[in-house]
């Protein structure tokens, strides 16, 4: 066991409250709203090894560095959503695609690519469970890149499929939601992560928290460790 007089959390906030510290040493309506935290994983990540680099209809070489979308519209978005409300997946999802390995080339072989594409919308609770259906949804997605790029299924090598329920069993995000709960209103700016224990404070005396649930929420960007550290320091530095 470790002690310490101050404590910064980056865990998630669902976490932090129920496992680390645990609901007995917590006020009853505080932990009654912890365990109302809106945050089901809604996304998934797809990562393929591949042999060569993959060509894109109508984008130059200039411009593969780049972020690459796939939402032609709003109704697109809109549809591949409404799927995973029912606790489906849309056969055509809304993917966000970067190459890193065309800015890092110690990230594959020579002349080999690593693509990475966050796959949205994906239910935490698949329908029928993910167990039986996560390998033909890869497939089914490979497929869909290659609408957009013709030479890419003959390029890949292996792939990785991380499913909602794959993110908090590998990383410990509560229901697989990478920024440790939704960016509703709700939860937002002064609310975040709940009510009792916004600004980086928490119910227990000198336990702060400074991960993804706090504000601003998710992303990298460093700013929720930045300002639980102002916070700390503001109210006399680590004890």
């Amino acid at each position: 066991m470790l002690k310490a007089g101050t404590i910064i959390s980056n865990a998630d906030p669902r976490s932090t409250f129920t496992s680390l510290v645990g609901a007995p040493r917590l006020d009853a309506m505080f932990a009654n709203r912890v365990t109302q935290i809106r945050g089901s994983g809604v996304v998934a990540k797809l990562h393929l090894a591949l042999s060569g680099k993959p060509e894109f209809t109508g984008l130059s070489d200039d411009e593969m560095d780049n972020r690459l979308i796939v939402a032609p519209s709003m109704k697109y978005v809109e549809r591949a959503f409404n799927h995973s409300k029912y606790g489906e997946y849309s056969e055509s999802p809304v993917l966000d695609i970067t190459i890193p390995s065309l800015h890092n080339s110690t990230l594959a072989p020579e002349g080999h690519h690593v693509m990475s594409v966050n796959v949205a919308f994906v239910p935490y609770e698949l329908e029928g469970g993910w167990e039986e259906q996560k390998t033909t949804f890869a497939y089914k997605l490979i497929s869909q890149l290659g609408q957009y790029s013709p030479n890419l299924k003959s390029l890949v090598v292996d792939h990785e499929l991380l499913t909602p329920r794959d993110i908090e069993e590998q990383f410990h995000a509560v229901q697989g939601h990478w920024h440790h709960g939704e960016l509703s209103i709700h939860q937002s700016f002064m609310m975040r992560p709940l009510h009792g224990a916004a600004q980086y404070d928490t119910p227990i005396e000198r336990l702060f928290l400074c991960g993804a649930g706090s504000h601003p929420g998710g992303g990298l960007t460093g700013l929720p460790g930045r300002n639980a550290a102002k916070r700390v320091l503001d109210l006399g530095g680590a004890k």
